[in-house]
């Protein structure tokens, strides 16, 4: 850090020593031109954003995003280069999972919305707002310190690029799903809004008698158990088909000052998922499961922007409400191999999940437009509501109260964020351009997450009374008023906890310009970061930590010429543990099934990145990339075994490995094959090698548990590769696109005494279709997962688990008023 410290200290030397004409002479007409041409990209022009950037960018506009038939934000990031998603949702960058990569919406954080990942869940955010997505994967100072792998960045819709008045409507189907018979149970009446209608809500008296289950009130249910709805018992559902409805509305007005633009949309949405052909076969139990899965989504956006009449003031606003709302029933039926005796599982779970955000951005161009001060102010708030998880398991002909749970969870994450930056321009000399920018930049973000556990006791009835018997017919409110059966509290003391994270930085960086052929960027970022977690009802798990750390950027662009560039950086990041991974409440993953915990001692990795790309632009319409990227990280966080027995052996929690190492290279392209006066036709595609090497910490313990010594990144695939090929007739504006998405094996959990599992590798074809009829209608058709390839999982290359998804079928009609 100190060469960085020095070059930065003797370039503000040199500008403080520059002479106030200087600062602010008005340029001549050959310094405007020159300015002009080394000027960067007008805001959300993310195809020119790519080309300009000084550090390694890529970028989806919603043309990309229309044009492929994505419904979300997670549908349209898989097709990245160095991309990859995990349960079509949590993005992997480059091989690193979400704990190395950054997340903002409109370049401002996002809360969290699952307790049990850091990451954000992409596919809450509909297509229907996105006007892009930026992902980059080189550093610069004015991003959060933990961009490793890469920066998210979802961009939504802006106001006045031109009037819209526009319906939507369209229906779904899956093979194998959709018309036909498909677990489930018993829900409530608003459940296809997307809200539960009060059937599964904690009862107020037990909510009163025992503060929410908390353990410290255990005795508190016990004359309120049959208060409880006596829900168990799984029932066959007919799926219906899948429907969604969109309308966006936006207009441009012009006034005395300046213009202002608003733009709206809301969207509502449902389908039906259900595993086909699922089926175990592990190391203690063989047999088959159904897993279904009913998914609500709503949103409603509303974004207005002002801007001058002189181009110098510009004032957004974006507000943003998403709600999902998934149901979901799991069966499983197997036979235990070691007691021979057969067994099922049921899970039954409801969540929902809110987003809300306020966003206010502006930006200020001074003296002669030299000057500019752009500044953002967001407020996010999300809300986790997961009422009345009720899990258990019957084994052989008997009910075993001891697996018995019914869980009630509540938690809220609010994020408040401001910064301001300064940006300024120097023409140093005929031959040399100065950029200066620097910024300030705070983060104050707090999480309640409640939680409570309930179960029930046997008093007076003996186990043979419980043969042939399910839990509805042995909790009825006879039995209960009876006596034969108490309610009982079962919460930990970690269970509930508030955390309060905070984040401060600022940051500077310089770039200079060249012969206007070579940009070179120097910068670095203070971060002073805190984190303090209070747990409710075991004050000994509370705990905090306290760092700052300074992130020195160097990077590097010479344009060769007019058709190709080199860019080079050196950079230095973190990955600090966050609250998920530091707090030792325990949560089940939505998406698994799994137990997890976190760890209080956790420490941050500190990461040092290479990255070069060489990019070629033959035209217009075709361009290949060539990039090499190296992370050398030093102590990273990565989730493992508890070193525990019994029943807490099936939990997972996180610590951090000795170090580990990652080389990739991507090779991007794009070609336009052909063009007439009637058809037109492009290939884009990608291809990314990635190879890691983690070096794991405390071998004798691995070492006991049968783990080698070294493996690769969890999450991490060796191989990524996407293909997309379009064709247009241009004379009756329809258009045919297929988009190919492949991924190889990578690390899904690490096991004891076995070879890790493994989700193996598969490839994914879609198929969209579309119809510009006239300027009123549009007719749109997709078939995704065409190929329907089984998902699997393995260990000592033994495949676990299998099952299928079906492969989809919509079509929407789209008018415009």
């Amino acid at each position: 850090m100190k060469p960085t410290s020095l070059i930065l200290s003797s370039m503000l030397t040199s500008l403080a020593m520059m002479t106030p004409h200087m600062l602010l002479a008005e340029a001549t007409g050959d310094a405007i031109e020159e300015t002009e041409i080394l000027g960067t990209y007008k805001k959300n022009d993310f195809v020119d954003k790519e080309k300009h950037s000084l550090n390694v960018v890529d970028t989806l506009d919603s043309k990309a995003i229309e044009r492929f038939g994505d419904s979300a934000a997670g549908d349209a990031l898989k097709r990245v280069v160095g991309v990859s998603l995990v349960d079509s949702k949590y993005a992997v960058i480059r091989g690193l999972k979400g704990r190395f990569i950054s997340n903002s919406l409109n370049g401002s954080a996002m809360p969290s919305l699952n307790p049990t990942r850091r990451e954000v869940a992409l596919d809450i955010f509909p297509a229907s707002i996105l006007g892009g997505i930026e992902v980059e994967k080189s550093y610069r100072p004015e991003l959060p310190g933990n961009t490793t792998g890469g920066m998210i960045n979802l961009v939504t819709k802006d106001p006045g690029r031109e009037a819209t008045n526009k319906l939507s409507l369209g229906l779904g189907a899956t093979s194998g799903v959709t018309g036909q018979s498909i677990i489930s149970y018993k829900g409530s009446k608003t459940d296809i809004l997307g809200f539960d209608g009060g059937i599964r809500e904690l009862p107020s008296s037990i909510d009163n008698a025992t503060d929410f289950g908390s353990p410290d009130k255990k005795s508190g249910v016990k004359d309120y158990g049959h208060d409880f709805n006596q829900i168990y018992n799984t029932e066959t559902k007919t799926a219906t088909p899948d429907m969604n409805i969109a309308y966006a509305y936006g207009d441009i007005f012009d006034l005395d000052s300046g213009s202002l633009s608003l733009y709206g949309s809301g969207a509502y949405s449902n389908e039906w998922k259900a595993r086909q052909d699922a089926t175990i076969d592990d190391n203690n139990r063989k047999g088959n499961y159904e897993r279904s899965t009913f998914n609500i989504d709503q949103s409603f956006y509303v974004a207005a922007g002002f801007e001058d009449t002189e181009g110098n003031h510009q004032i957004n606003s974006k507000s943003i409400y998403l709600h999902q709302a998934s149901d979901t029933t799991r069966l499983e039926k197997a036979v235990d191999k070691k007691e021979e005796s057969s067994s099922e599982r049921v899970i039954l779970e409801w969540i929902e999940n809110t987003y809300l955000a306020q966003q206010f951005s502006g930006s200020h161009l001074f003296f002669d437009k030299f000057h500019e001060i752009d500044w953002h102010i967001n407020y996010g708030h999300t809300h986790r509501y997961e009422p009345d998880r009720r899990s258990y398991e019957i084994i052989g002909r008997q009910a075993i109260f001891s697996t018995l749970e019914r869980r009630f969870a509540d938690m809220t994450e609010a994020s408040l964020d401001a910064s301001i930056n300064y940006h300024v321009e120097f023409d140093l000399s005929e031959i040399a351009l100065l950029k200066l920018k620097t910024g300030l930049y705070a983060l104050n973000k707090d999480r309640d997450a409640d939680l409570g556990r309930f179960s029930y006791d046997s008093r007076n009835f003996d186990s043979l009374s419980t043969i042939g018997k399910d839990f509805e017919q042995l909790l009825s409110d006879k039995n209960i008023l009876n006596g034969n059966y108490d309610a009982s509290v079962t919460t930990l003391g970690s269970d509930n906890y508030t955390a309060d994270e905070q984040l401060t930085a600022a940051y500077i960086s310089t770039t200079t310009t060249l012969f206007e052929d070579i940009d070179i960027l120097l910068g670095a970022r203070l971060e002073n970061y805190q984190l303090d977690l209070s747990f409710k009802h075991n004050s000994e798990l509370n705990n905090s930590t306290r760092n700052s750390s300074v992130l020195p950027v160097a990077a590097l662009t010479y344009r060769v010429n007019d058709d190709w560039q080199v860019k080079g950086s050196v950079s230095q990041t973190l990955s600090r543990p966050g609250i998920t991974e530091r707090s030792e409440s325990k949560y089940y993953d939505p998406e698994t099934d799994d137990l997890f915990f976190g760890e209080s001692t956790l420490e941050a990795s500190d990461i040092l990145n290479y990255d070069l790309r060489a990019d070629y632009f033959f035209d217009d319409r075709t361009n290949v990339s060539l990039a090499l990227f190296y992370k050398a990280i030093d102590k990273p966080i990565e989730i493992s075994f508890d070193d525990a027995s019994g029943s807490a052996a099936e939990g997972y929690t996180f610590v951090n490995q000795e170090k580990a190492d990652l080389f990739g290279v991507e090779i991007d392209f794009a070609a336009g094959l052909f063009e007439t006066n009637n058809w037109s036709g492009f290939m884009n595609g990608n291809l990314s090698v990635i190879d890691t090497e983690v070096t794991l910490a405390d071998q004798a313990s691995k070492n006991e548990y049968g783990q080698p010594t070294k493996r690769q990144l969890q999450g991490q695939s060796e191989y990524l590769a996407n293909l997309q090929i379009g064709i247009d007739h241009i004379a009756s504006s329809q258009a045919l696109s297929l988009s190919a998405n492949y991924f190889s094996d990578r690390i899904h959990r690490v096991e004891r005494f076995h070879d890790n599992k493994v989700e193996e590798g598969r490839i994914k074809v879609d198929l969209v279709y579309q119809w510009n009829i006239n300027d009123t209608f549009e007719v749109k058709a997709k078939a995704k997962n065409i190929f329907n390839t089984p998902i699997e999982y393995a260990i000592d290359d033994k495949v676990i688990e299998s099952y299928k998804e079906g492969v989809g079928f919509s079509a929407s009609v789209g008018m415009n008023f």
